[in-house]
């Protein structure tokens, strides 16, 4: 059984985009991603600022849809790509995954 009732838009308080999973009446995980204007080609590009997880839901794949729904998000909003860099990692270290926009253009 999924915990997860539903998967919310919400604010971040910079304004930034945040998704949050609610399991009834408690938030246990989100997202939070923002558009960068331009990439280095000309394309707009989002960057997952964080996804946070009650760490007893991790591996439950809640944060795969977390990561999922940030990402069609950026997509709608006009970004070609998604990155997320890990914290302490090398710099080298960033998921970046190429976006696929549905509907026309």
């Amino acid at each position: 059984m999924d915990p997860i009732e539903t998967l919310e838009h919400a604010g971040a308080a910079d304004g930034s985009p945040c998704i949050v999973a609610v399991d009834g009446e408690t938030v246990v995980g989100f997202a939070i991603w923002s558009l960068d204007t331009v990439s280095e080609n000309g394309e707009g590009r989002a960057r997952l600022e964080t996804l946070h997880l009650r760490a007893d839901l991790r591996g439950s794949g809640i944060g795969r849809r977390l990561f999922d729904r940030a990402a069609a998000d950026a997509a709608e909003a006009g970004a070609a790509e998604i990155r997320w860099g890990t914290p302490g990692q090398p710099s080298g270290r960033v998921l970046s995954v190429r976006l696929e926009r549905t509907g026309s253009d």
